[in-house]
């Protein structure tokens, strides 16, 4: 599955399920309440390994908790990866996900590399279909 991710720069979403409530630490941004749900990570790759190496990251087992996504990914399991090989900014894929109805649900989760001030890179929905169609329809897709 991973083969097919190209090793190029990119940007690329998350859909993480998270079965029941959960409280947890996640690194500098403390203990905070997740709901029952769809969370969706965006990210970028920008370095070396590009989309595969950074998708790759984040489905390993025992991986370094370097980033807010990675305590998140603790918890919840990923149901679909999706991807595109292109230089747009994940802050323009976010806003898209903002105004198809996702929201912040913590303040800078996800984001706190960012520069444009997006409230979260990493959004909520109880409604999965929602984010399912429209990534799907923008992006190459892969279920896990």
């Amino acid at each position: 599955m991973r083969q097919s991710i190209p090793a190029v720069k990119g940007v690329y979403a998350l859909v993480i399920d998270i079965s029941r409530e959960v409280r947890i630490e996640i690194g500098s941004l403390g203990k905070h309440l997740l709901r029952k749900g769809c969370y969706v990570y965006v990210g970028s790759a920008k370095g070396p390994g590009g989309l595969r190496g950074r998708i790759s990251r984040h489905l390993r087992k025992n991986r370094r908790k370097r980033w807010h996504v990675d305590y998140v990914l603790e918890i919840g399991e990923v149901k679909l990866i999706a991807y595109v090989a292109s230089d747009i900014s994940e802050c323009s894929v976010v806003k898209k996900l903002l105004k198809i109805g996702l929201t912040a649900p913590i303040k800078g989760l996800g984001s706190s590399d960012c520069k444009q001030g997006c409230p979260a890179h990493m959004l909520y929905t109880n409604d999965p279909s929602v984010v399912m169609r429209y990534l799907r329809a923008m992006f190459k897709t892969v279920e896990v």
